[in-house]
Parts: structure tokens; C-alpha cells; sequence
């Protein structure tokens, strides 16, 4: 998405398409697919690739919601998420490929709550109705599904219309053995879930981090929604520098769901050190008549850095997931 994935975790998160992975795909355990409802049918998965398709959901008018669904049963080894493709129902704002440690059973399907986040990792997805793959990780990094981890896909909905409508998510996902050449990469956020816009007002908020350590990052970007105006994410050294990593002083809402994503290369990543502050800072506009919170808006640094477990910042608090 973490929150996002973290939110995002969203969106985000927020969170991540694959880069190129080993050899041949692994024969993974499939759940039987879901209900199709709001995706149109097709041939099929490309050749390789396994298709999970989360159950509808109904989303009220002027609402914004999250799920997670377990899809398949886990792997006996570790195996690389090498690449992810799908599509989402009218109203979809992202599809996330998840392991949770919590195991439930397939075709399980809930509200996201926080208390996901100790238990998700995030693999890869699409964002939106379009089915738009999130950009890949500069190869040789690729992120990696632990075996003994249940699969899951985390969902997230807007309906800015009258009525009510079903959201419907698909990936497919084509699995890899992992290679010796192969280089680990996870998510990293920072974020917040506890900010509101007030009705036809503004709000400017900045989003301390205190990394604990060094975290080597591939790829960052911005998040917000459609009320954003501004986001700007620094880092502040252990002399006092402040460096500005990525500044969007004009938010394109198109960012949401396609992010403009700054990117380094495995030898030479861009590093955040123990001791630096990373601050993101949000500015919106809201011209509708209700405040707006977490996950209608979304205020989230989201970047892949290398790693083998997920890393977050929410409201503050660094932690690792």
C-alpha cells in the first residue's frame, strides 16, 4: 500500500511490481478463483502467471475502503515475486500482493485494519482501475514471498459517486525460484493516519521520521490524493544539512495511481543514515463540504529499498514490520 501500504502499505502505498527474478516458476499452491463480479472476463492468465480474484465488495457512495482477502495457501520455499499484472473494477484505487503471517483461510476476506501491518508484507500490485502495473525494481533486486507465509491481495476502493458500487480486484502473478545473483528489496514508508482537512479548508502537516538505521533505498516517491497541492519529502543529517530528496510543488492527482517515481540502481542506492530525520510534508485543499481523513487523503513517502523486511515510519514511530 504500511500504513498504506503502510497506508499504503498503501497506497502504498504504496507500495510495487517486481523487478526480473530466476528461472523457471515454481508450481504454487492456487486457491480456486472468486467471484468475478465488476472485472470482465478474458482468455485468461498470460502463460505462467496464477490468477487470484478477490471477492466484491460494496462500497457506499462518497466512501473510501480497504480490504484484505487470503487467496492461496502458502509455499514449503521461498520463492521471487518476478513479476505482477491485473485490473481492477470501476472505483479501484489499488491492488496489493501481500504474505501475511496470519494464516486464515482461503477466501477469507476482511476490513484492513492497522493491526495488519505487523503481520503484511508487500510484494508488488496495480494501481486502478486501468490495471496499471507498478513500476519494477531496477534489476538484480526482485522481492521475495517466504515460504510458510499465507498470500494475500489488500484492496483499496474510492466511490466519489451517488450510488453504491461492487469492487472487484485481479492479479496475476508469475512466481520465480530465487538465483544466487537475486537481491532483496522491501518497502519503506513514512506516514500518518491521524491527520483531517477540514470541510472547504487547507492543512499543511509535516511528517517527522527518526531512522533508526541505515536503509539503502532503489526508488521513492510522493503520495497523496486528489485534494493534494503540494508534498515535499527532506532529510536533515546528523550535521544539521537539510536536503530536499523529492519535491512536488505542484501535485498532479495522476501521481496517485501512476507514481513519478525518482530511482537509483542496486550499486549505488540513495542512503538514508541512522540519526537523519526524513520529514514529508502534505498540503491540501479541500473544496467538499466533509472533512477528510485517512484513506480518503493520504499523506505518504513510499520508497523500495534493500532489504528483506518491510521498514515503516506512521505518526512518528519507526519500526520495522
Amino acid at each position: 500500500m504500511r500504513a498504506l501500504f503502510a497506508a499504503m502499505s498503501l497506497c502504498l502505498l504504496a507500495t510495487a511490481s517486481c523487478g526480473s527474478a530466476g528461472n523457471e516458476a515454481p508450481k504454487p499452491n492456487v486457491s480456486p478463483r472468486a467471484a468475478d463480479a465488476g472485472v470482465a472476463a478474458d482468455a485468461g492468465p498470460p502463460p505462467g502467471y496464477v490468477r487470484y480474484t478477490t471477492s466484491a465488495v460494496t462500497v457506499a457512495p462518497g466512501t473510501s475502503t480497504q480490504w484484505i482477502q487470503w487467496v492461496a495457501a502458502p509455499f514449503d520455499h521461498d520463492v521471487d515475486v518476478a513479476d505482477v499484472q491485473g485490473k481492477q473494477s470501476f472505483g479501484g484505487h489499488h491492488a496489493l500482493l501481500t504474505s501475511m503471517k496470519e494464516m486464515k483461510s482461503v477466501g477469507t476476506q476482511v476490513a484492513w485494519q492497522d493491526s495488519n501491518f505487523a503481520s503484511a508484507q508487500f510484494l508488488g500490485g496495480i494501481g486502478g482501475e486501468g490495471g496499471n502495473s507498478l513500476e519494477k525494481l531496477p534489476p538484480p533486486a526482485v522481492s521475495r514471498l517466504p515460504k510458510g507465509r499465507a498470500i494475500a491481495i489488500m484492496t483499496h476502493y474510492l466511490n466519489a459517486g451517488s450510488t453504491p458500487l461492487e469492487g472487484t480486484s485481479q492479479l496475476d502473478v508469475r512466481y520465480a525460484d530465487p538465483s544466487p545473483s537475486d537481491v532483496v528489496a522491501s518497502l519503506f514508508t513514512n506516514t500518518s493516519v491521524s491527520f483531517q482537512v477540514p470541510a472547504q479548508g487547507s492543512l499543511h502537516v509535516d511528517l517527522k521520521c527518526a531512522v533508526k538505521q541505515d536503509v539503502s533505498l532503489l526508488m521513492f516517491a510522493n503520495h497523496m490524493h486528489q485534494w493534494g497541492t503540494a508534498v515535499s519529502t527532506s532529510v536533515v543529517d546528523s550535521t544539521g544539512t537539510r536536503t530536499v530528496i523529492k519535491d512536488d510543488p505542484a501535485w498532479d492527482p495522476e501521481w496517485t495511481t501512476n507514481p513519478n517515481f525518482t530511482k537509483f540502481t542496486v550499486a549505488a542506492p540513495y542512503v538514508l543514515h541512522a540519526g537523519d530525520t526524513l520529514t514529508t510534508s502534505c498540503d491540501w485543499s479541500n473544496t467538499t463540504a466533509s472533512p477528510l481523513s485517512f484513506p480518503t487523503e493520504m499523506c505518504v513517502f513510499v520508497a523500495h529499498y534493500l532489504g528483506s523486511s518491510d521498514l515503516t515510519c506512521v505518526g512518528g514511530t519507526f519500526m520495522a514490520l
